[in-house]
Formats: C-alpha cells, structure tokens, sequence
C-alpha cells in the first residue's frame, strides 16, 4: 500500500506557508495567520468556522455577481452549518421560484466576514487587531487577547450593538436544560446561572494552578487584589489572591456577608 505523505503546506489555496506548530509538536492544517480557521466544536454565538466562512464567501461573491439568493445543501454544506449560520443571523432564506430554498448573505454576515477577515492570529505577543502595540498584560498575569486600546474599543462597539442578545430563548450551552442567565445590565449568558457558576470556579482553579507553576518556576508574584502594594501568599499547593495582611480583612467581610445573607430570609428582604 503506497504511503500518503502528510502536507506541509496551509490549507488555504494559495498558501504556501508552513503549518502552525503547537506547543506539544503537533502541527495544525493552517498557517499561522490562517489559523482562524480552524473549525471549534466547542463554540460561542460570535466565532466563525472555517465551513461557515465558506458558505459566506460563496454568498458574498454570488451576491456581488448580481445573483443573492443561492441553493445550498447537503453534501456540499452540512445542515448544522446552515443552521448555525441563520441562527446568528448572517444569512437568510427564501422559497424560490421552482420551490427550492435557497440562501442569501446579510448585512450582519458580510459585517462578521469581514471582522474575521481583518483578524490575524499573531504567536509574537502583538495585538492582532491593530498590530501594533503589545496584548494587554492584567495583574495576575493573565494576558488578554488585545491591547488596552483595542479591548476598550471592542467594549465600546458592544455598547453599541445594544440590542443584539441573539436568541433569549435558547437553553443553556452546558446543561440544555435551564434559561440563560440574565446580567443586570439585560444582556444574556451562555450559560444558566448554576452552569455559570460551576465554568466560572473551574476556570479559576485552571487559572491559579497555572499561576502557581509560574511562580514556583521562579516568575514574579502577582500583588495583592485588595492592597496592590504586598505581593500575594504562596501556599505549597495554592497561592491566594491576597497577600497576608488582607486575607484576615477579606476572612472577616466573607463571614460577615454570610451571616447577613443567612437572616435576610427573616427580615422579609
């Protein structure tokens, strides 16, 4: 049996660049800056899959050729993709003329198109939005995926958008059983409340693990959350979020808390 050599190449027609490398050595089908594209099973309402982009494409150019409206189906475009395409939006469909239906781009897919366009991955630590200055580094260590300016512009354009909150109705990611949690502010989680809950302690015991190893291989300690003048306490397992003055105070305001919370049944609140 003749043995298929593996492609070293992107994806992408046209591109010659070499694969993404992982930290592990394994090697993705894109290059670094089409790395976007790759396909995530584990995916929000806003991130674009590289057989979305396809379909987008597609309508896009279909659209500028004087043609809008196009018949897709299966094989050449799987049914979930479809449908996660009209859910967020970014395409709409129409009973043609012989019964067959057919889809068409709209103004919030050639919009998200073209954000995903303009996003390229960047491995050097540069903001990829404006690709210049550097990622934004918080206090704990944790680096975010812009620059200041540029996370205060996305915040800004979500302000924005207001009234985009997607489908109200649609159960929980996680458990698809509960409502989505409603934030004071009216928009909508992904999650229910209790499933927010359960990714929001898990994410932080990922967090302040990977925070410890850091420490433990020598890397600075991360001030205090409450003073920001003393440097954090390092358990052998743990490290806490607060140096050792403040975590007395933080003890006291916690029990404190708790025991108002346990009587406001009682006080009718």
């Amino acid at each position: 049996m003749k043995r298929i050599k593996a492609k070293t190449t992107c994806r992408v027609e046209g591109c010659n660049n070499p694969r993404h490398q992982y930290p592990n050595s394994g090697l993705a089908i894109y290059c670094d800056q089409h790395l976007y594209l790759k396909s995530k099973w584990r995916k929000g309402e806003d991130v674009l899959t590289g057989p979305m982009r396809d379909v987008l494409h597609y309508l896009l150019d279909s659209k500028n050729a004087g043609y809008p409206f196009q018949a897709l189906g299966y094989p050449e475009v799987r049914t979930r993709t479809l449908n996660s395409l009209f859910n967020r939006d970014w395409i709409n469909w129409s009973d043609g003329i012989d019964g067959v239906v057919k889809y068409a781009i709209t103004p919030r897919g050639e919009e998200k198109l073209a954000y995903y366009e303009s996003m390229i991955n960047r491995p050097d630590g540069v903001c990829p939005r404006c690709g210049v200055a550097a990622r934004h580094v918080r206090s704990s260590g944790a680096q975010d995926a812009y620059c200041l300016d540029c996370l205060h512009l996305r915040s800004a354009e979500k302000r924005a958008r207001g009234g985009d909150l997607g489908n109200i109705h649609r159960p929980c990611s996680r458990c698809r059983k509960r409502a989505r949690h409603q934030y004071p502010n009216g928009r909508y989680s992904t999650y229910c409340k209790h499933c927010e809950t359960v990714r929001r302690r898990r994410n932080a015991r990922k967090e302040r693990r990977s925070l410890l190893k850091r420490v433990q291989a020598g890397g600075p300690v991360p001030m205090c959350q409450i003073c920001k003048q003393r440097p954090r306490r390092v358990f052998p397992n743990s490290i806490s979020n607060y140096c050792e003055s403040c975590i007395p105070i933080y003890m006291r305001k916690w029990k404190l808390k708790r025991a108002l919370s346990a009587y406001l049944p009682y006080l009718g609140k």
